[in-house]
């Protein structure tokens, strides 16, 4: 007989309501949270300030290291809570903090080269 200690994950929500800056999405997904093995969510992110769309939905679903990224129409799910769930065993301290650092609401437009490191993530995940 053997004894098995069964190991459950916990999760930790962080809401994100309003767009969000590219550039610290990508951070996030680019080094994510080392004791979250999941990141899954919707996000809208702040587009570059000129013309439309002003922002971009993103379904985001990060394992293991590997990112995939796909672009949703805003006017989907419009009931759906945005933000991200971080799931692990053994989650740090840190990780709520660091969801929320990244999910602040943009203070403006995000740049183009932030905009841009979405669209690499985004590709890779094709």
């Amino acid at each position: 007989d053997h004894e098995h200690e069964h190991v459950h994950a916990r999760s930790v929500t962080v809401e994100a309501p309003a767009p969000v800056d590219a550039g610290r999405l990508a951070g996030l997904l680019e080094d994510p949270p080392a004791s979250a093995y999941r990141l899954k969510g919707l996000l809208d992110v702040a587009g570059p300030g000129t013309g439309e769309p002003r922002s971009r939905r993103y379904v985001v679903n990060a394992v293991a290291g590997r990112v995939h990224l796909t672009t949703e129409r805003t006017d989907v799910r419009s009931d759906t809570t945005l933000g991200l769930v971080a799931i692990g065993t053994d989650l740090a301290d840190d990780v709520r903090n660091r969801l929320r650092l990244a999910l602040a609401p943009a203070a403006g437009p995000s740049s183009p080269a932030d905009l841009a490191r979405l669209g690499r993530l985004r590709r890779r995940s094709a």
